[in-house]
């Protein structure tokens, strides 16, 4: 089912946790676009705590991250992955304002798959046999059953719902993060994109939202 979000007010404070896992040097123009901004630029509606690690293991990182953000007390942790370039919003912390109002357990930006097979929608639904990335949808929010973690707001209640290990890269699902939305689902959470929030995927080139394949800033 897809519907016109509806957006609530922001009735308190929340306390988010900005989660980070990195492998080593960050890209500029993902510093500059997120990163920085949200790091470094205090908003009025919420307390935001930095965590990041380095590893070269994805799936340990993400737990250490997440297990820190439930540590610090924080109500909401929000991923972002180093290889994302804020489209629209232009404003990271505005795009988090706008996650965190749709309220919902588990609220993701729209961005593109870097793939060789095509630069598919990070939106994909089970299907017999695998995934099948969602090209279609009706108003800015719809459901998926899995999509990655390159901006996308979770309620500390999934964490707590959802039984550890959080992230796993050892058999069945193609990466950690299809584990964890997998698991998330069988613990009764819905994942949905509110596609008013996108991003660009960094590689060797840019890969806009809309597909369009661009070279990367110097």
């Amino acid at each position: 089912m897809a519907w016109e979000h509806e957006p609530v007010q922001i009735s308190e404070k929340p306390k988010i946790a900005l989660c980070l896992p990195h492998r080593g040097s960050l890209p500029a123009e993902f510093v500059e676009s997120i990163w920085g901004p949200l790091r470094n630029v205090p908003v009025a509606w919420c307390d935001k705590v930095r965590f990041m690690n380095r590893s070269p293991s994805l799936p340990l990182v993400r737990n250490k991250l997440a297990q820190a953000g439930l540590d610090a007390g924080c109500s909401h942790l929000l991923w972002v992955d180093s290889d994302g370039v804020m489209e629209t919003p232009h404003d990271p912390n505005e795009a988090l304002r706008l996650l965190y109002r749709c309220n919902a357990p588990i609220a993701a930006c729209l961005y593109r798959a870097k793939q060789k097979a095509g630069f598919f929608n990070a939106a994909w639904i089970k299907v017999e046999g695998g995934y099948t990335s969602v090209d279609s949808w009706t108003g800015n929010w719809f459901p998926v059953d899995v999509t990655g973690m390159h901006f996308v707001l979770i309620k500390r209640e999934v964490f707590e719902k959802v039984p550890k290990p959080w992230f796993s890269w050892e058999t069945g699902p193609p990466s950690e993060d299809f584990y964890f939305y997998e698991k998330a689902k069988k613990a009764g959470y819905e994942v949905n994109i509110f596609s008013e929030v996108r991003l660009s995927h960094l590689g060797e080139l840019k890969v806009l939202s809309d597909g369009t394949v661009t070279t990367r800033d110097v």
